[in-house]
């Protein structure tokens, strides 16, 4: 399937699912299912034909059926080997710096807060990354039969960048992707796909006769589920966003969403842009980014330059590239429809009220 006809299945399904996100849940979970259960069918054959060369080769040993039965043997145990692994995903850990509770007392109170908002969500472990960036992460112990570590990803960036407040709603969005039963059957689903991806990429890129049955199939599966999947994906982000929003304010949670987006511009086209600069025409690396960074971001950008960001960013349509909706429908969904000509001040960022100003120096050297 074509990138336009992938859109195009997409926008038909929206339309279909559109007041009716329930059935839409349903649907995934029937195509998610059925895919399983092919997949499960095809290794038994396989299994099954590998069973009957042996068996063939055992009853009548000669060079015709023993030739023919290690040919087609080898192909058919070969296939469910590697449909196995590639169904056993297997994710690589967080790396960052683990955070323990003694370290930041207010970061644990409020994650307190939030998990048992959220219906007493907990996680194995908290670490602090050098991305502008806060996710849950959660590392399957056991492939496609869960058992899941439950990791919360904290950017310092991220810290620095934002309010109190505005992050206590970032993390809010998080925490409401392991909450209740939608956020948990969003999870699972987001997890398949990834799951599926994998096993679709597996099998178009490897040959064989006995894999020509299970791509036909996945040629016309892999796009109907993924269709889906990425549908209840992008609903399940306007879901958070309403918690996030519940949980601190409409204002506070758009106040973050924005901020976000125009930190990142302002990194990528200013701060990062001259440490590539830097890079190519130094002899010596840069260093003390993550120190400079803080510096660069508590620096006001210019009122012009801003109020241009602002209107560039809101002009951003949603696509079907990025299960996240655009900048503009997430502000709108939450009763936000006039473009801001700045953003908040923040008195405090994130880092030094949650952190500590001492622990966010040593966490910055650390980083460098």
């Amino acid at each position: 399937m074509t990138r336009v006809e992938f859109d195009n299945l997409v926008t038909r399904l929206d339309s279909k699912f559109k007041q009716n996100n329930e059935k839409l849940k349903v649907s995934s979970m029937l195509w998610a299912i059925t895919g399983y259960v092919v997949l499960v069918i095809y290794i038994v054959i396989c299994l099954m034909l590998l069973a009957s060369c042996v068996f063939f080769i055992y009853v009548s040993p000669n060079a015709v059926t023993l030739k023919i039965g290690i040919l087609i043997g080898l192909a058919a145990g070969g296939t469910s080997i590697s449909i196995i692994r590639s169904l056993w995903l297997r994710m690589q850990p967080p790396e960052g710096h683990k955070l323990k509770r003694e370290d930041a007392p207010k970061l644990f109170e409020m994650i307190n807060t939030l998990s048992e908002a959220a219906g007493g969500v907990k996680f194995h472990e908290v670490i602090i990354t050098s991305e502008l960036n806060a996710s849950v992460i959660q590392n399957p112990r056991a492939g496609i039969f869960g058992i899941y570590r439950n990791t919360l990803s904290v950017g310092l960036p991220l810290l620095d960048a934002l309010s109190p407040e505005e992050f206590k709603s970032v993390l809010a969005h998080e925490f409401s992707h392991l909450s209740s039963a939608d956020g948990k059957i969003g999870n699972w689903i987001y997890r398949i796909r990834n799951t599926w991806e994998k096993v679709a990429n597996h099998i178009f890129n490897h040959g064989g006769l006995l894999n020509m049955p299970l791509r036909g199939f996945l040629s016309w599966f892999w796009p109907h589920f993924n269709a889906r999947a990425f549908l209840l994906s992008r609903a399940n982000e306007y879901r958070a966003d309403a918690f996030s929003a519940k949980l601190t304010s409409n204002r506070q949670s758009v106040s973050a969403l924005q901020r976000i987006s125009i930190v990142a511009r302002n990194l990528d086209e200013e701060f990062w842009s001259k440490i590539g600069d830097k890079i190519t025409t130094e002899e010596e690396p840069p260093n003390e980014i993550f120190s400079n960074m803080k510096k660069f971001m508590s620096e006001p950008i210019p009122t012009e330059k801003l109020s241009k960001w602002l209107r560039q960013e809101f002009t951003v349509k949603t696509n079907n590239s990025d299960t996240h909706p655009s900048l503009n429908d997430r502000c709108s969904a939450l009763g936000f429809t006039e473009i801001p000509g700045e953003l908040p001040a923040i008195d405090q960022n994130a880092a030094d009220f949650y952190l500590g100003e001492e622990s966010t120096i040593k966490l910055r050297v650390k980083f460098n």
